[in-house]
This record gives structure tokens, sequence and C-alpha cells, in this order.
């Protein structure tokens, strides 16, 4: 079992009913009914995203690389994401909204189990 590690952006943005998170580089749109259950439908998203290219390693880092995703080398045996180099830790920057409604964008170090 190979793991992934990426850093993306996720906006985060409460609604009436729900919670929803986005992915820039992704393009994919999660939601849940709290923040935390939007937030660990992201992970869910890329996992299936990711799986979908069924253990093809070479063609994840080509499609990673297209999308400008940073990643850390999927191919270690002990990958540990926290010595690589260069990485921020995840910041929140909070957006404006309405009283209603809260919004925010983090950037964010997921860990993704392929399959």
């Amino acid at each position: 079992m190979a793991r992934v590690y990426v850093q993306i952006a996720i906006e985060t943005e409460e609604r009436s009913d729900r919670w929803a998170c986005r992915s820039p580089e992704f393009g994919f749109t999660v939601y849940g009914k709290t923040r935390e259950e939007a937030r660990q439908e992201v992970n869910k998203a890329l996992a299936a995203l990711l799986n979908s290219f069924h253990g093809d390693l070479a063609a994840i880092e080509r499609f990673l690389n297209r999308r400008g995703v940073r990643y850390y080398d999927i191919r270690a045996e002990h990958l540990n994401p926290s010595a690589a180099t260069a990485c921020p830790e995840p910041q929140v920057a909070n957006g404006i909204g309405s009283q209603d409604r809260r919004t925010s964008t983090e950037v964010a170090l997921e860990e993704v189990v392929l399959a």
C-alpha cells in the first residue's frame, strides 16, 4: 500500500444548511453537515480520485505535476512528510463574509492511502 502526501488549498464555506469544502487544484466541492464532516470528505474525494489511477504511480505523478500540486515522493518506503523541505505549516486565512456565513482558506497537507 502506497501513500501520497499532497499540499493543497481548501476553501471552506458555511452555507445555510451545510458546510462546503472546495479544492481549487482539483476542481471538486464536497459537503458535510458540520465543518469537520466536510473537511473529512476532502480526503475521501482525493482518495477516490487518486485511486482511479489503479496504482499507476507514474500516472499519478504526471497528473499532480500537470495540476501544479505539490506532493511528496510516493515511491519512498518510509516517507516522513514533516521532514520534507519547504513545506509550510497549514495556515488559515479567514475571509470576509456576512454574519451568517463563515469562509476560510487553508493550505493543508493531506495524506492519501492508495489501495
